[in-house]
């Protein structure tokens, strides 16, 4: 399977290369100047490909499209990481559910911060291959919290897989390059417009810093485009997208996913 790292400006604190180094991986990042510095910082332990790409998120994931065939699986990782974690006895499991309630929820709590290993997460990929593969998606992600009373299901299929890592097979979908800063949300619609949906595995967790120094900006300095480009989503995906409050965000800067239609089949072939 490939593996790809978005990386950008991270040149001396990028960390999920280091985290994965046990496993052959691309790191992504656009100009030669680009990747000198990456190369220099000491924080790389993959190829490093200078996409020539002009910058933009969304640019280098379409980038990671085209080195992929048809119907191949392939992982995404933002450069970010601070740990993996599962649920302790994730392969202990027979159910689906874990029986999350009040009363046992410190409990679960606890049992959800077993530390993985790159290689112990990628075999929990190939896990969530399968389910994917068994509903016909295409896009894997993992939990968005750690709260337990949020990951009772080992999975779920309307909520949003996180862009910080996802399993991506590769279809005819691209990315839609005016979705810079919430290209998650976007390829989140895409997917259920054509394929009904995406499968999130609620058992895992891939925790990363998000809006920290470096990267492509702190919250701050990402909400006036944010806005704009929550705007033209909510016009472009109206079927799938809509605007919601955040506490502590401007309104008008974060989407959330409508429950979504059943994917129009005669629109085009999986593959």
């Amino acid at each position: 399977m490939k593996t790809f790292i978005f990386a950008y400006d991270r040149f001396e604190t990028m960390t999920t290369s280091e985290y994965f180094k046990e496993i052959e991986h691309t790191v992504l990042c656009y100009t030669n100047e680009d990747k000198t510095k990456f190369e220099n910082g000491g924080k790389c332990f993959g190829e490093i490909v200078a996409t020539q790409k002009p910058y933009g998120l969304t640019q280098n994931r379409n980038f990671a499209l085209d080195q992929m065939k048809i119907g191949e699986w392939a992982l995404f990782m933002v450069d970010d990481l601070i740990s993996i974690t599962v649920l302790e006895d994730y392969w202990k499991m027979d159910k689906q559910k874990l029986g999350v309630d009040f009363d046992n929820c410190k409990e679960f709590r606890a049992k959800l911060k077993h530390h993985l290993s790159a290689k112990g997460f990628m075999d929990i990929v190939g896990d969530s291959i399968k389910e994917a593969e068994a509903n016909n998606h295409n896009l894997i992600g993992f939990s968005l919290t750690g709260n337990p009373m949020f990951r009772n299901n080992k999975y779920s299929y309307k909520g949003l897989a996180d862009g910080r890592c996802w399993v991506v097979r590769k279809t005819h979908l691209k990315f839609d390059l005016n979705s810079g800063m919430m290209e998650d949300y976007c390829f989140n619609a895409l997917n259920h417009k054509y394929f009904g949906g995406k499968t999130v595995n609620n058992w895992c967790l891939f925790d990363c810093k998000r809006y920290g120094k470096g990267g492509y900006g702190t919250l701050e300095e990402r909400m006036k485009g944010k806005i704009k480009e929550a705007k033209y989503l909510t016009e472009t995906y109206p079927e799938y997208l809509e605007i919601a409050e955040k506490k502590g965000q401007p309104f008008g800067s974060h989407l959330r996913l409508k429950s979504f239609k059943q994917a129009d089949t005669n629109q085009i072939s999986l593959f």
